[in-house]
């Protein structure tokens, strides 16, 4: 058995606090969401020196953080505006990283984790009673008109985006607050296994009307992960019944089956900048092979290898994709580990140690999350989206926190 250092299981009513503003900060907007990112560290600090909190992390894939980071340094040093590609490094994977490390210094017992997961039920569910107002009556908060969907395909309603600027934003958002829960929930008994499922069903409900496909990709395969986990005739009865939602959504909902048949419509403007990025960002990356052209410089070199009549973007709308066109074949290999051992690890930790308590449904949630992330990635540069990326964050660090106190029996 690897050792493991002692977690403390005795949170403080500072780190409570913290936890719970800390999460309800995140759909409110990036501001907030960092700068609680930031006073975690002012916590840690202040717990550390009061309870001596354990600074070490025995994580395995720790070291490909490291090689991350000095990977990108580097692209970034080789880039054609070093300063400029540093800044952007910094800004994308900063927050994140300290979400990461705070939330799993501040959670290691049972009641902070269960504590930061009915607050991303509640937060959640709030800010989703909201974007389904939204999505109705085509208005925000301050009284400002949203953008209706896409009428000609069928769709209808406006764009919901909660305290957001952007859909895409807000349903990254939700997809991992959806799907982080869904282990800890299915082993709930009594008001929290009534009043959860409600909320995440409202959670679910504003994926839906977003009509983000990849956030529902990411929630489909989500699903599809934890369906697999669990055994039993409810899990049987409740696979039967998303199958059944599914196909009655598709065919009874004109709004959804638009979407879907959108996927499938190559001329559609969506579609077409996929086509045209996804090569553009290939040939990016075979031109600046080993190390890319820097982190945040792909919009730079972007009409090189673009239709100059097309929309300008910022990313290539796929993570690993614009990881081989911004590092290279370094950094495409050293992120593609990252995420495979990653997984293989809560896999492997997974089967050996199966006992069912809070640690390691979170641990399990925190997985599945970091999975379903990987798969929408694919069509969606979320990491990029530095809201995204520190909620992503703060479950990894309350995933590991739960993978520290399963392993040493606590």
């Amino acid at each position: 058995m690897q050792k493991t250092n002692s977690p403390d299981p005795l949170p403080t009513s500072m780190q409570k606090y913290w936890i719970i503003a800390f999460i309800v900060s995140m759909p409110i907007g990036i501001f907030f969401s960092q700068l609680f990112a930031g006073l975690g560290i002012l916590v840690a600090g202040i717990e550390r020196f009061k309870n001596k909190l354990n600074w070490a992390i025995s994580h395995p894939a720790l070291w490909l953080v490291g090689a991350f980071v000095l990977v990108n340094v580097l692209s970034a040093l080789l880039s054609e505006n070093p300063l400029h590609s540093l800044k952007r490094f910094t800004q994308y994977y900063g927050f994140p990283f300290i979400s990461l490390m705070t939330a799993y210094y501040l959670a290691r017992s049972e009641k902070m984790i269960e504590l930061g997961l009915k607050t991303i039920l509640i937060s959640g569910a709030i800010m989703s009673l909201y974007a389904i107002w939204q999505h109705f009556t085509g208005i925000d908060i301050l009284g400002h008109n949203l953008t209706p969907l896409d009428y000609a395909a069928g769709l209808t309603g406006y764009k919901a985006t909660g305290l957001f600027s952007l859909t895409l934003t807000f349903s990254g958002m939700q997809m991992v607050f959806f799907v982080v829960v869904l282990p800890w929930l299915w082993k709930q008994r009594g008001h929290w296994q009534l009043y959860g499922w409600v909320a995440n069903g409202l959670i679910g409900l504003s994926i839906l009307l977003t009509y983000q496909r990849s956030a529902w990709i990411g929630v489909f395969f989500g699903l599809l992960l934890f369906f697999a986990t669990i055994r039993g005739k409810w899990a049987t009865y409740l696979k039967i019944g998303f199958i059944v939602l599914v196909i009655t959504a598709i065919v009874a909902v004109p709004s959804i089956r638009g979407k879907v048949m959108q996927s499938f419509d190559f001329q559609q403007q969506n579609q077409k900048e996929r086509l045209y990025l996804w090569p553009a960002a290939w040939e990016m990356g075979k031109d600046h092979f080993l190390t890319g052209v820097g982190p945040g410089m792909f919009g730079q070199y972007l009409y090189d290898y673009y239709p100059k009549d097309m929309d300008h973007r910022a990313h290539a709308h796929n993570e690993f994709l614009q990881y081989w066109a911004t590092s290279g074949l370094i950094g495409t290999v050293v992120v593609s580990f990252l995420f495979l051992a990653v997984l293989w690890v809560g896999w492997r930790d997974l089967r050996r140690y199966k006992q069912q308590n809070s640690y390691r449904q979170i641990y399990l949630g925190s997985m599945i999350t970091f999975f379903a992330f990987a798969v929408a990635s694919l069509f969606q540069c979320y990491i990029l989206d530095a809201e995204n990326a520190i909620a992503l964050g703060m479950i990894m660090g309350l995933g590991f926190a739960g993978r520290e106190l399963m392993m040493a029996g606590k």
